[in-house]
């Protein structure tokens, strides 16, 4: 007979009580209190997510439309923080938390993967705090698209007071 501290669990029995893993190696969001890691300088306290899963933060092939449009909203990459939320989870608390943002635009990511508490149409400037929330398609669907280009000009020119076309 064997005591409990010596107790054998047949194999069948321990996949059945650690079918999930019992250790993750994959960090989880917000880990230690850190914001998520970010490309700029955040001077005008605007977050901008997306996901990337080819580049650390957003690919040459997207940088070059994101850039014409931040130029285009009278922005530089030194206004933003750019989070690719492929390679850095992140939740909407965490960011709200982390970064205080005056404006948050999101592209390519649903308000489901981002645990927020709405879910709202693609180009909706919607109001929150003191700033705007902007849910978006992809740079990459956008880029090719006249028309959702248009409507993502609308929104930003809401947002940032815009007059000038781009």
């Amino acid at each position: 007979m064997t005591d409990l501290n010596h107790l054998t669990i047949p194999g069948a029995f321990r996949a059945l009580l650690y079918k999930d893993q019992l250790i993750s190696l994959r960090p989880e969001p917000g880990e230690a209190g850190k914001p998520p890691a970010f490309l700029g300088n955040r001077e005008r306290n605007i977050v901008v997510i997306v996901s990337d899963p080819d580049a650390k933060f957003i690919n040459e092939r997207d940088w070059k439309f994101f850039t014409d449009l931040l130029n285009a909203c009278e922005l530089t990459v030194a206004d933003i923080a750019l989070v690719n939320c492929f390679h850095t989870p992140a939740r909407y608390g965490e960011i709200e938390k982390a970064f205080r943002p005056s404006s948050l635009l999101v592209f390519g990511v649903s308000a489901r993967q981002l645990d927020m508490p709405v879910n709202l149409p693609d180009f909706q400037v919607q109001p929150f705090g003191e700033g705007h929330l902007l849910m978006c398609p992809s740079l990459a669907a956008i880029q090719p698209d006249k028309e959702l280009k248009k409507q993502l000009w609308g929104a930003l020119k809401k947002i940032f007071n815009l007059k000038k076309k781009p």
